[in-house]
């Protein structure tokens, strides 16, 4: 056993599972593709089983590899030598380029799918082949994959058990990450047609492998094969090209010194050196550049800023008869990335997510007060950069221009008046996304019973108040939140009856369908339920369990209004998990009348930037179109 358990066999075993790790990404990115060739309650099972196979069977190549290994790459047959084209094709050449050329066809085959078929049709449908043939084809295209990492183990070590013991690890590895993967390719198409254009560029770099392998030359020249580095070099610049603002840190080849948080990066294309764009550095983030600039270079100067907050103001034109409280640069979507600034009447309140835009504070200052002539400026920052500045509080706030007596700003939206708290308030001081959502709920309470669940400040409730709403109960946590609701409600005139309930909003809804409570219009506007990746299962559950409360509290004709601000939880997964909560309390009487988004201050300009998502139905009613405002 201790001649097992060696510090050398150990050091080769975490050096393979390492490798395993690295030459994976390629072959979790195909998995996770290829499983949605099957039907959609199979796709997780089909994964599991597929590498599981794929596992036996790798230590079973591992096996015949080290028993056979002259045979494997002595040559299968030889092209002769010509001006044109020359190889000496062995085993392992040949199921390489066989490989690349059957991964290059899958991308091309599901990008034409994609451009082609109706996407309500593909789930419907359920997959196109049966788990078998999905099973086969993920087992297969492991043993692949596997050619590389094989030989690599075998340049480490002879250890047969060091060899399988780093598969089998790496094989768990990859069941464990392939729900992942196709949970985050799931997340929008954006991210689906690139991982496919990733997928066609790892079948060019496994026919680059292979011609390399087999001695391939093209009119003299040899085949070079392309490395790993060059690999996610294209998949880099893939982004870049797309116009998209975050560029990773693992993504960045070399800079020419170290950079601090604030520093412009200019990025360079590969061999041309032509300027592709320009960022500001965040070392401190994993998202080290956020890019400003495309398609050339540029001075970062105030007349740089002047240009990009008139833009992003001239978008907000159309709200001016509607609002004085705007987001009038919403970050990344405004190429801006990590920066908000918002309005309410002559205050502004900069919020910052990032320590790269210190630095700039003053120059922005300027800008605003060039454009928009406010009497206020208030700096904000997250909790991340408060604490990266070791500040006492976070989400510290400073005044950088002008004086603010009273914290508590009042505003206005489509007539109705609110209070927003530019100190201590959420996010800003007030949710602005939701404005046209509450619009559209007040437009519906005329005359009406409303409860309005996660209600915080009593955005929805006032609106329903101010409109005529014959009684609204708000429910939410914080007792602080209800008292600035009722307070929101008397800036307004209304002859209702505003209730408000505080606690657990599962538990007081549990509550009031037991008494046999109901309302004509019922808003469940909860907070994020997914802070991350690993969230996203239990906020659907969540979703699901507020449909199924929803639902059982709405009146006969009444309204059902779901929202969710998850930016992990797409639109698609949101009314999916409704599906599931109209099935439980057994009634499909819902019809959905309209899907909303962002208001157009919030308008989103890369796909990260989508989270805000609003279903409106209603029971009992006529099917209407729908479609997104």
């Amino acid at each position: 056993m201790e001649d097992l358990l060696t510090l050398e066999h150990l050091t080769s075993l975490v050096l393979l599972i390492m490798l395993q790790a690295v030459l994976g990404l390629d072959n979790l990115l195909y998995i996770s593709i290829a499983s949605k060739q099957a039907p959609e309650k199979d796709q997780a099972r089909v994964r599991t089983i597929g590498i599981a196979w794929a596992i036996v069977l790798r230590i079973g190549l591992l096996f015949l590899l080290i028993q056979l290994i002259q045979w494997f790459q002595n040559p299968w047959f030889v092209i002769a030598d010509n001006a044109y084209f020359s190889g000496s094709f062995n085993f392992h050449s040949i199921i390489v380029l066989i490989g690349g050329v059957f991964i290059m066809y899958t991308a091309l085959k599901e990008i034409w799918h994609m451009m082609y078929f109706d996407p309500a049709l593909e789930k419907s449908s359920g997959g196109t082949k049966s788990v078998t043939q999905v099973i086969l084809l993920i087992i297969i295209m492991n043993l692949v994959f596997s050619f590389d990492s094989i030989l690599g183990a075998m340049a480490l070590t002879d250890e047969f058990w060091v060899m399988a013991t780093a598969i089998v690890v790496g094989g768990l590895l990859m069941i464990w990450l392939s729900g992942r993967v196709t949970a985050f390719l799931k997340k929008n198409r954006l991210y689906e047609v690139l991982g496919l254009f990733i997928l066609f560029i790892v079948g060019i770099m496994l026919l680059s492998e292979g011609g390399h392998l087999a001695h391939i030359y093209v009119f003299g020249n040899p085949i070079t094969p392309m490395t790993k580095t060059t690999f996610y070099f294209v998949i880099t610049v893939l982004i870049v090209r797309q116009h998209h603002p975050w560029i990773f840190d693992q993504n960045i080849l070399k800079t020419n010194k170290t950079p601090k948080a604030g520093d412009v990066g200019i990025i360079f294309a590969y061999k041309s050196n032509k300027v592709i764009g320009l960022g500001l550095m965040d070392p401190k983030s994993p998202i080290a550049i956020k890019m400003l600039h495309f398609d050339g270079g540029a001075e970062v100067n105030e007349a740089f800023f002047l240009d990009l907050f008139k833009k992003a103001i001239e978008k907000r034109v159309p709200l001016i008869d509607k609002t004085n409280a705007m987001r009038l640069v919403f970050g990344e979507n405004d190429g801006l990335p990590g920066l908000i600034v918002d309005q309410y009447d002559a205050v502004m309140v900069v919020k910052i997510y990032s320590l790269m835009w210190l630095p700039y504070m003053a120059l922005i200052r300027e800008v605003l007060l060039s454009l928009c002539a406010p009497k206020s400026i208030v700096l904000r920052a997250n909790r991340h950069v408060s604490r990266a500045l070791k500040l006492e509080e976070e989400d510290q706030v400073v005044l950088i221009y002008g004086s603010l007596p009273n914290p508590e700003i009042e505003f206005h939206e489509y007539g109705v008046r609110f209070l927003a708290h530019v100190l201590k308030g959420h996010k800003t001081g007030f949710f602005l996304d939701h404005r046209n959502n509450r619009h559209r709920v007040g437009q519906l309470s005329h005359g009406k019973r409303v409860l309005d669940v996660f209600a915080y400040a009593g955005g929805f409730g006032v609106h329903a108040l101010a409109n005529g709403a014959k009684q609204v109960t708000s429910i939410d946590i914080s007792a602080q939140a209800l008292s600035l609701a009722e307070k929101n409600a008397a800036l307004n005139e209304f002859t209702g009856k505003h209730e408000t309930l505080c606690g657990d909003a599962f538990d007081l809804l549990q509550q009031q369908i037991k008494k046999g409570i109901q309302y004509d219009v019922v808003v469940i506007d909860p907070p994020s339920f997914a802070n991350s990746a690993d969230g996203v299962d239990l906020a659907l559950n969540k979703y699901e369990t507020l449909t199924r409360l929803g639902t059982q509290l709405v009146a006969k004709k009444g309204w059902l209004i779901l929202a969710s601000c998850s930016s992990r939880v797409d639109m698609d997964q949101f009314l999916q998990a409704h599906k599931k909560g109209f099935t439980a309390v057994k009634t499909q009487d819902f019809n959905l009348i309209e899907k909303t988004g962002h208001d157009i201050d919030h308008a989103v300009g890369f796909e990260h930037g989508h989270y805000l998502k609003t279903a409106i139905t209603d029971e009992n009613s006529p099917m209407l179109s729908t479609g997104f405002l």
